[in-house]
This record gives structure tokens, sequence and C-alpha cells, in this order.
């Protein structure tokens, strides 16, 4: 045990020099994206890709809605499949997720049933609200 102190004892740490704030740094920093406003999860599950919509309907909101911060991906079920096609907004924490929460962890912005592209802006200014 004595001998493994002293080997411990006998390594010497050496400090880092502290960086030099009269240096110019000439890396630039790497765009950090914006977190969108309001996530859109359009559901192209079997029912809601029979009633159509769900691809055309990301297309379209992410076309018109992107200065506004609202951002659509395309989802599995919603489990909505009665009223579809359906999509569902979250904002906050949620917005940044890469799949709806089902957990019931976040309360959406809205619901939206019968959706399709003709109602792209109307969607964007309800989560905006511009209504």
């Amino acid at each position: 045990m004595d001998r493994l102190l002293d080997a411990i004892s006998a390594v010497a740490v050496t400090p880092s020099p502290a960086p030099d704030p009269s240096a110019a740094s000439t890396a630039s920093a790497a765009p950090v994206a914006e977190p969108a406003a309001a996530r859109l999860f359009v559901c192209v599950g079997k029912h809601c890709r029979a009633a159509g919509a769900g691809r055309d309907l990301v297309d379209a909101v992410n076309r018109e809605g992107g200065a506004a911060g609202v951002k659509a991906v395309t989802c599995g079920c919603l489990d909505q499949c009665d009223t579809g096609p359906v999509a569902v907004a979250y904002g906050g924490t949620a917005a940044g997720l890469a799949k709806p929460p089902k957990d019931g962890s976040h309360r959406p912005l809205a619901i939206f049933h019968r959706a399709s592209p003709d109602q792209a802006s109307d969607i964007i200014a309800r989560l905006t609200h511009r209504t």
C-alpha cells in the first residue's frame, strides 16, 4: 500500500496553461439551428394515408410556415383514424422531438382533423396566433 501511495504522490500534475485572452480566435462558431415555434406531426398511418394529404400537407406547411417557425414532419399513426388525415401540433420542448409524445407528458397546441394541404395557411396562422 505504501508503494502505491509513493507512486501516486510521485506523479506530477502539470496544469494546462490558461488561454491567452489577447489571441483572437480564427475559428467561427457553427450556426445553431433555431428551434421551431411549433412542430406539426402529420399522420401517415394506413388510414390517414388512404384519406390522402399527409406528405402534401407537410410540404405545404414547410413551404409556407418556415419563416413563422412552424415545421411539419410525418409520423406514424396518431390513433385518431376516424377523423384523418390528422395533424397534431406541439410547442415548447415538444417542438424539438422527433416523434409526437404519446405518454401525456406534453399538451398539444392544436389537433387538426381531416387536414389537407389547402388548409396550410390557416394551420400556420392558428399556430402563430395570427387568426
